[in-house]
């Protein structure tokens, strides 16, 4: 037995091993959120959720350059398509079948 203490009864015992597991379980918790957090911030949507969060107005802005950028790729696949579709009409024989 240690010098200054003094033996403890069996139910005390029991709640020091049951504190010591909890405790355990916090540490281990709280490495799960600590790494879950760095997992967070090291992805590309972190960062834009800080660059949005000092400038809510960007948001618009980005919303706005994507959806150009989109109308121009889906322009660009429908044109490509269209391509193609002849193509397949010229090797087949066939008309092609509009695209919708």
């Amino acid at each position: 037995m240690r010098q200054g203490w003094q033996s403890l009864d069996l139910e005390e015992e029991e709640e020091s091993e049951q504190l010591r597991s909890m405790y355990e379980t916090l540490q281990l918790e709280i490495f799960n959120a600590i790494e879950a957090l760095n997992q967070l911030k090291e992805s590309p949507d972190y960062d834009l959720f800080v660059l949005i969060e000092g400038k809510p107005e960007m948001l618009d802005d980005l919303v706005t350059e994507r959806t150009k950028l989109l109308e121009k790729e889906t322009t660009e696949l429908e044109t490509q398509a269209e391509k193609l579709a002849q193509e397949i009409a010229e090797l087949t024989g066939e008309e092609p079948s509009p695209i919708r």
